[in-house]
């Protein structure tokens, strides 16, 4: 279903918002944060444009909306169709890739990796080494920060379906060469409340990593992706 260039302007600026905020987006609010060329009133209407076409809700106790599945959608395609990744840089990458191309041990490598991906994200960060099927996981104590999980429901439903996704994580890489994001109802699991980023590099030899993201359904997809796509891009000064 196509947008017009002001309804994508809009929907892009109430994932953004809605990703860090986690809070119902308002007409005032999206014009004074993000500086868009017309008038509350005309938001509004594109608000109702854009719930007609299901990627924005409304919940019933505020005037503000909120994304849907659907306009997470359109919000990771953007990324990829315009490489719109984050130009991604500072003292914690560059102890990344010195503690990487310092660690020749694979295990300790993916240890290393896990632990600098959950902490840049705060998420559950996993990698998995196909060749020793070994899974490594860091990040539990900055994924608990997070607003969905406090509430103990949705915390079953995470761990659930964390629990499929390793019995089941040949299945996500058997085809896997890029990046794949996977959004609330995407994901072939029984519970449908994450989001994962995954993909592969090869950051010791020849030997592939798997490193996924696990998440709330609004997690930071521009911030995940771009540091997937980062790690995938260092193979060769780790491996060099």
């Amino acid at each position: 279903m196509s947008l017009t260039k002001r309804q994508a302007i809009i929907l892009e600026s109430v994932c953004q918002e809605y990703i860090e905020k986690v809070t119902p987006v308002s007409s005032s609010l999206l014009k004074q944060r993000f500086n868009i060329d017309c008038s509350t009133a005309t938001i509004r209407n594109e608000f109702v444009n854009l719930e007609r076409k299901h990627f924005l809700s409304h919940p019933y106790i505020s005037s503000g909306r909120i994304p849907t599945e659907r306009a997470y959608r359109f919000f990771v395609d953007k990324i990829f169709q315009e490489n719109d990744f984050l130009s991604l840089k500072g003292k914690l990458l560059d102890g990344l890739v010195f503690e990487l191309k310092k660690t020749k041990n694979l295990l300790s490598l993916s240890r290393v990796l896990t632990k600098y991906v959950s902490y840049l994200t705060s998420n559950l960060a996993l990698s998995y080494i196909p060749g020793k099927e070994i899974i490594w996981k860091d990040g539990w104590d900055l994924l608990v920060e997070e607003p969905e999980f406090q509430d103990i429901l949705y915390w079953k439903e995470f761990l659930s379906s964390l629990s499929e996704f390793e019995e089941n994580i040949q299945n996500f890489i058997n085809e896997l060469e890029n990046i794949k994001v996977y959004i609330g109802k995407e994901t072939p699991l029984k519970r449908k409340e994450m989001s994962i980023v995954i993909g592969k590099a090869q950051l010791s030899g020849n030997e592939d990593i798997i490193i996924a993201i696990l998440g709330p359904k609004r997690m930071d997809f521009r911030k995940n992706i771009s540091l997937v796509n980062f790690l995938r891009s260092i193979s060769d000064k780790i491996t060099s």
